[in-house]
């Protein structure tokens, strides 16, 4: 890593381990020494890592450059994730449409079937109400 002369509080932050509300509270008082405005910013020079008692070497900046490492490896990883579960969906919307023509058709039976029944429920009714109607008195008499 190449070292500058000027940081910025949010590289501070960053290589110190500390939070950029932690860097600026202590901007007035005991890093005042350290400070350079540059362009309205507040810059910190190099020196300030011994005040603060970090060695640059192993702070957390050069863990930086691990993790990016890491990142891309692990970005590709799922986009390759990605991929597979997109062709995975796309096979179970197939298998969705199959299922929903497979019902459509079952559909159509049970309501032809439904149809039918009722055809003939509707003929046995219209045979009763056309057969010759016989008086209830006669219904007790004895055929001989």
């Amino acid at each position: 890593m190449s070292e500058k002369e000027y940081y910025t509080v949010q590289e501070v932050a960053l290589i110190a381990g500390m939070t950029k509300q932690a860097i600026y509270k202590r901007l007035n008082t005991s890093l005042q020494p350290f400070t350079k405005i540059v362009d309205g910013k507040k810059h910190l020079h190099k020196d300030v890592f011994q005040k603060l008692g970090v060695n640059q070497s192993t702070s957390k900046a050069s863990e930086k450059v691990n993790i990016n490492d890491n990142v891309a490896e692990t970005i590709a990883s799922l986009n390759r994730m990605i991929d597979l579960l997109g062709d995975q969906l796309a096979a179970k919307d197939k298998q969705l449409a199959e299922k929903d023509k497979q019902l459509d058709q079952v559909n159509a039976t049970l309501n032809q079937a439904i149809k039918n029944q009722g055809m003939a429920h509707y003929n046995e009714a219209v045979k009763q109400i056309e057969a010759p109607k016989i008086p209830w008195y006669k219904k007790f008499k004895k055929n001989p």
